[in-house]
């Protein structure tokens, strides 16, 4: 029998910038192939779709690149399969979340684009119920509800690897790029104020800000600590060692790092602003970001 062809298309930095995404497709590229599928990845912005049965798009928030990917490939005649991993960038804002203006401005014209590229698609896969396709772009579309998985091997860390390493025992943990929407600063100001929750908190992720991860830095003085990029191993075993992982981001579909440390063993605090409580019901603390109450209700939980 022949194998399947698949074409993976990603933004044209995913692997520069690395976030949910990278790992989404990387991870369901390795998973298919195990299955005997012929799987590419792609991050062309005129990919050559000849020869493939299939082409798979990741990504929607940026409505530029992946509209012209599709339209090249859709010119091309090729079935198209769609996973958004959308949120609405204007409610988040309109709630007190970031955006930046110049994204504001381009948001209209973007969500044209969207509803474009959605149409190209035969189908659509999303990671959960949450993601708003319906209520913005109503695609009528079959749209594939597909859960999200994590690698398992942080059930199986050693937590004294990240102990010794760095010298910390309790500690609060954040995983993710250090960022606005991941809300690193709203985590900080509000453990600053609880005064029962005494432990230092570690953070693991790439800073994409360096005017954020100093704003940040500023408002933590010493009980703040900025790792930046750890390898694979250290992040497993952080999760492992950590009293609580905390995610108070804007939105998360829903949340890698959440999820693993949930298989990790460890107590997980996440933001209510998207699918987590699909996944983790109410074996996990919630969040509203907007709401900073809620978040140090959460963390004193």
């Amino acid at each position: 029998m022949k194998r399947k062809r698949i074409l993976f298309l990603g933004r044209p930095d995913l692997n520069i910038l690395p976030a949910g995404d990278t790992v989404h497709m990387h991870h369901t590229a390795k998973a298919l192939r195990q299955r005997g599928m012929d799987v590419h990845v792609s991050i062309e912005v005129r990919p050559d779709a000849a020869g493939f049965d299939l082409v798979h798009v990741f990504n929607l928030m940026r409505a530029d690149e992946p509209y012209l990917q599709l339209s090249h490939v859709f010119r091309q005649g090729r079935p198209i399969v769609i996973t958004p991993i959308y949120w609405n960038v204007e409610s988040v804002a309109a709630d007190g979340g970031p955006a930046e203006e110049a994204w504001l401005r381009r948001w209209p014209g973007e969500q044209r684009l969207r509803a474009k590229a959605l149409r190209m698609a035969q189908a659509l896969v999303v990671g959960s119920e949450r993601e708003m396709l319906e209520q913005d772009f109503n695609p009528g579309k079959p749209c594939h509800t597909v859960p999200v998985g994590v690698v398992p091997e942080h059930v199986e860390a050693d937590p004294d690897l990240f102990r010794k390493t760095f010298g910390v025992e309790e500690f609060i943990l954040c995983v993710a790029r250090v960022s606005p929407h991941k809300n690193q600063l709203g985590l900080i100001r509000c453990l600053r104020r609880l005064t029962s929750v005494m432990a230092p908190v570690v953070f693991i992720g790439q800073a994409q800000d360096r005017g954020y991860l100093d704003s940040c830095r500023a408002e933590g003085g010493g009980r703040t600590r900025f790792l930046g990029f750890q390898p694979k191993e250290v992040v497993a075993s952080a999760l492992r060692a950590a009293r609580v992982h905390v995610l108070p981001s804007w939105c998360e579909l829903p949340g890698l790092a959440t999820l693993e440390a949930a298989a990790a063993g460890c107590r997980v605090v996440s933001t209510s602003r998207g699918s987590a409580r699909e996944y983790l019901g109410e074996k996990a603390w919630y969040c509203d970001p907007a709401d900073e109450a809620s978040v140090e209700a959460a963390m004193e939980a």
